[in-house]
């Protein structure tokens, strides 16, 4: 496993954390995904970087989540979600707690036995809110 394969399931666990505050899991993490990305392009130049050996990485991801946490109780009331979009996002939950990645419309809609046109909808009605 190398050290993005490494920094992702670190986000994951740091994710599981902060889950049930006002943001789904899959913002949370491809936040963190982010911040891994420009940690990574800062040190791009030192051959001998190790982000999983970073002490810094667990702070920038926390306070990246915080920051977000805290801009979407501000901007925004808790979105009622229907059962649909509920399951969604619980299936991405799980998918990327278990294989460390976001699946594509085509695995959610094999997990949920429902057609990708039917995928694209519930991700469209979830993230136009």
């Amino acid at each position: 496993m190398d050290n993005y394969e490494k920094a992702k399931k670190y986000a994951v666990s740091i994710c599981k954390k902060f889950t049930n505050r006002g943001v789904t899991f899959i913002e949370l993490y491809k936040l963190c995904l982010d911040e891994i990305n420009k940690i990574i392009e800062n040190h791009k130049n030192n051959p001998n970087f190790d982000i999983t050996k970073d002490v810094k990485l667990e702070w920038f991801l926390r306070q990246a989540i915080t920051r977000r946490i805290a801009d979407n109780n501000y901007s925004k009331n808790d979105p009622k979600y229907s059962e649909e979009e509920k399951e969604y996002l619980e299936v991405i939950k799980k998918y990327i707690i278990k294989n460390y990645k976001i699946p594509t419309d085509e695995e959610i809609a094999g997990i949920l036995k429902k057609e990708v046109d039917e995928i694209k909808t519930i991700k469209n009605n979830l993230y136009n809110k």
